[in-house]
């Protein structure tokens, strides 16, 4: 692929491009906060033993890289697809285990499914509108 057809992928006036650009965006902080001071985050650590993912510090470990490899690669439009497949796979874990947390609650201030819902919908329109070449 030539260097303006890479380039066209950060052109945020491209309605696809700034989804994906901003999906990408979003899981970069989602995937830092899960780290501090070299380590995994003990709060992080917290929740996903309550919620049952054993052993807790490699499960926050994965999840944190997972979302950081999934945001940049969303972000700068590579692999875009499997990208899109991750971030969606990222966002069933996260319903699975705030429903193991909490139980059912809709609204995403309580805590509930509605922020990681809205993004897996988004995850499958990136996936679905990206070519099968990138």
């Amino acid at each position: 692929m030539d260097f303006l057809q890479q380039i066209q992928k950060l052109n945020p006036t491209n309605g696809y491009n700034l989804l994906r650009i901003t999906a990408g965006g979003f899981l970069l902080p989602h995937g830092l906060e899960k780290f501090t001071n070299w380590g995994v985050n003990p709060h992080a650590v917290e929740f996903f033993q309550i919620v049952g993912f054993t052993p807790p510090q490699l499960w926050v470990a994965i999840a944190g890289l997972a979302e950081l490899i999934v945001g940049i690669s969303l972000f700068l439009g590579i692999f875009t697809r499997a990208a899109a497949l991750g971030g969606l796979a990222i966002m069933i874990l996260a319903i699975y285990a705030l429903h193991t947390a909490k139980g059912f609650i809709w609204l995403w201030n309580l805590g509930g499914y509605e922020y990681p819902i809205f993004w897996g919908i988004a995850f499958i329109t990136i996936f679905m509108n990206t070519r099968k070449k990138q």
